[in-house]
């Protein structure tokens, strides 16, 4: 996940006295400053994907620690090719496709949190709280 680390754009927004007391409240409830709160809803709302915290966040580095030992086999793949030595067609195929399988499926569970992260903002922002 890759964030821009120089933040150069500000938003303004005005609150009621309740609205900025709730949101405040909400923050220091979650150990976050308003700017993180609002930087993570504008984050999820953009399409970014959420930011992800605890038990989440330990899944996603897990998911980055297996998308290395796939890069891993595919150098060792590509070493084995580039020696001169050949493995049969058949076992060679059979490894690549095991490794396109688990790429696929590891995009798509983290498209899937994204988009769940996405609409749960616009669930939030759309909620009539009259």
């Amino acid at each position: 996940m890759s964030r821009n680390k120089v933040k150069t754009h500000v938003i303004h927004a005005r609150l009621s006295q309740d609205e900025n007391l709730r949101f405040r409240m909400f923050c220091d409830e979650n150990g976050l400053t308003a700017s993180e709160t609002l930087r993570r809803m504008a984050r999820e709302a953009g399409g970014f994907g959420p930011t992800f915290d605890g038990e989440t966040r330990n899944a996603v580095l897990d998911y980055a620690k297996q998308l290395r030992s796939i890069g891993v086999n595919i150098n060792q793949i590509a070493r084995i090719l580039n020696s001169g030595r050949t493995p049969d067609y058949a076992t060679l195929q059979a490894g690549i496709g095991r490794l396109t399988q688990e790429l696929i499926a590891q995009d798509e569970d983290y498209v899937s949190l994204c988009a769940r992260a996405r609409k749960r903002a616009k669930r939030q922002v759309t909620i009539d709280h009259g």
